[in-house]
């Protein structure tokens, strides 16, 4: 087990700033990209408009019976949009001392973690006069892991523990949970502890969505996990006009790990500098597309709960742009990865009908899969298929989004489906699926309990009694279940 003394992140969020009320539209580029309106409005809502979200919205796609786990810092849920979501705040794992702070109105701990949830679960209220952040996928349940920021408010109880092991934590409970998606708008140094829980992830079919480094990591180095590693869908982000975020030189970021970029730039923040949650701005970075990505992705899964995460995945890098469905075409630039996500072909096309497999699990590293150049090759960065086979029961297959979006996370029974034969004959079908997908999440639990257990253990061991005692609270609250 690696660990680093002091936690270490890397927040994706590489500048705030005030954009002039409207930004002419039109840079022609090669890679397709959702359909632009001919002017930018400049309050920081394009992407919502971009996506048409509100006509999905209108016919109940909402993300309603998706969970979403969102590992950021913690998240203040008196701003106006957040009000009414159902959102499970739950605290980082592997601290000591007195309870981290989880939510928090603190604008300088909860900023960056409350805006990244808005933009999946915002209603869009505001504050008197305003407009609140609005979120994709509204409907959505959320399960909002705090890892505080060195530094910040409340990092002190968290200073014997890496981020890169809190987040791996965090990752085993988001799948024990019963998470569909798992984003993240941070970065952590690489680890055993966190490639495993990827690998826990992958098995149990759980989407990973990372944002990507905000400056041209051909340049400059960084802390680039998870999103470099294996299995992860890496997002970038594109301005109002659909070209690449740039750096701070103005240069247009390139980055080999992007598999799909999304809006990022010139989108509302909720919250100033001069510490006052009522202030507004425009902001940009990875941190913001790759919630939203996240949550087109749940829209997806409640629309075709038929479809496996692996058709999903598939179905993304199919359907990135506003020209359809098309063959897979990888921009080896790293500018673009798959494309830009586009919400409207991605819901157009059911995906079903697409191979069921992670399209980001790769048999080589990253950089030499995107580059098509095996001599590039050093070895699988993250976890190997060998990996997640060991994460695997015996006894289930991975769950795939049906489960989320008719079972609860505690394992109640599965579906029902109404099939009607061509002879016009009313046909009910007992899906026995709704029974192993319980087994799925009883084994999940288990696994959690069974590794909670042995945390117990050590924390007992290091007469650490505030750690053992959470830690025994919390496998009796499993146990119980």
């Amino acid at each position: 087990m690696m660990r680093h003394w002091g936690v270490r992140f890397a927040i994706f969020f590489a500048s705030i700033m005030i954009i002039p009320a409207a930004i002419t539209l039109g840079v022609a580029f090669a890679v397709s990209k959702p359909a632009t309106p001919d002017t930018y409005s400049g309050d920081g809502l394009w992407y919502f408009d971009w996506y048409k979200i509100q006509d999905f919205h209108d016919q109940g796609i909402d993300g309603s019976g998706v969970i979403i786990a969102m590992i950021d810092s913690p998240v203040n849920l008196e701003v106006p949009t957040l009000r009414g979501a159902d959102i499970t705040p739950i605290a980082p794992m592997g601290c000591s001392g007195e309870a981290p702070i989880v939510t928090t109105t603190d604008i300088i701990a909860a900023e960056h973690g409350t805006n990244v949830a808005s933009f999946i679960v915002g209603s869009g209220a505001g504050y008197p006069g305003q407009t609140g952040v609005k979120g994709i996928a509204p409907g959505a349940r959320l399960l909002a892991y705090a890892v505080p920021i060195d530094g910040e408010p409340g990092s002190e109880q968290c200073a014997n523990t890496s981020a890169s092991i809190m987040m791996a934590n965090a990752i085993h409970d988001a799948v024990a949970r019963g998470a569909d998606v798992i984003t993240t708008s941070v970065g952590v140094g690489p680890s055993q502890d966190l490639i495993e829980a990827l690998a826990d992830a992958a098995a149990h079919e759980v989407v990973v969505v990372a944002a990507l480094q905000n400056h041209d990591k051909n340049f400059t180095g960084g802390e680039g996990y998870p999103d470099a590693y294996n299995t992860v869908l890496s997002v970038g982000s594109v301005r109002p006009d659909g070209r690449p975020a740039t750096d701070s030189y103005g240069q247009e970021v390139t980055d080999y790990n992007t598999d799909v970029v999304a809006p990022g730039v010139d989108l509302l923040w909720q919250g100033g500098r001069d510490g006052n949650w009522g202030s507004q701005r425009l902001g940009a970075g990875n941190s913001i597309a790759t919630p939203i990505t996240a949550a087109v992705i749940a829209l997806v899964m409640q629309k075709y709960p038929a479809a496996t995460p692996g058709q999903i995945l598939n179905s993304l890098t199919r359907n990135t742009g506003a020209n359809g469905t098309h063959d897979p075409v990888f921009d080896s630039s790293g500018s673009y990865g798959y494309g830009v996500v586009d919400a409207i072909s991605f819901l157009a096309a059911d995906p079903t009908q697409y191979e069921d497999a992670n399209p980001f699990l790769e048999t080589m590293s990253r950089y030499a899969a995107r580059k098509g150049d095996p001599s590039f090759d050093d070895g699988v960065w993250g976890p190997t298929q060998e990996q997640i086979n060991a994460y695997l029961s015996d006894t289930d297959t991975p769950a795939s989004p049906a489960a989320s979006s008719t079972e609860s996370v505690d394992g109640s029974p599965g579906v029902v489906t109404w099939v009607l034969l061509g002879s016009g004959v009313l046909v009910v079908v007992a899906v026995s699926s709704g029974f192993v997908f319980y087994r799925v999440r009883r084994d999940r639990r288990n696994k959690y309990i069974n590794s909670l257990t042995e945390q117990l253990r050590q924390a007992q061991a290091y007469g650490d009694s505030v750690r053992a005692n959470a830690l025994l609270i919390e496998i009796n609250n499993l146990q119980r279940r």
